[in-house]
């Protein structure tokens, strides 16, 4: 699983790196094999003198033979935009995760070997 950081008006520090590493990890940690990448973009659209909801965070996660999840949340604080975009993200694997489970056990019912 690779990760990718791409920011623009955000300083990234190593304690930011680690702290949405270590959100994004544990949000991807049920599809841990089958991703292939994620891309997480920070913005800070007004710069670091300015107030407001102008930080951005997207999320882009790309997985093995699936379309990607791409979230993308804004506020005022960084941090608390990255916990926030994590725990969707962790929302959104289980409900993947979920599905496909169901569509293999579909299939699998619906197979002709397991009528036999």
């Amino acid at each position: 699983m690779r990760l990718c950081i791409h920011t623009h008006g955000v300083l990234l520090t190593d304690a930011l790196r680690r702290f949405a590493s270590e959100k994004l990890h544990i949000a991807l940690e049920r599809l841990q094999g089958r991703v292939q990448k994620i891309q997480l973009h920070l913005i800070d659209t007004n710069g670091p003198n300015r107030n407001g909801r102008d930080k951005s965070c997207r999320v882009v996660v790309q997985i093995h033979h699936q379309k990607s999840l791409v979230l993308e949340d804004h506020d005022s604080n960084l941090g608390i935009v990255i916990d926030r975009i994590t725990d969707r993200l962790g929302v959104a694997v289980h409900r993947r995760a979920d599905r496909l489970r169901i569509k293999r056990a579909k299939s699998w019912r619906d197979s002709p070997m397991s009528n036999e």
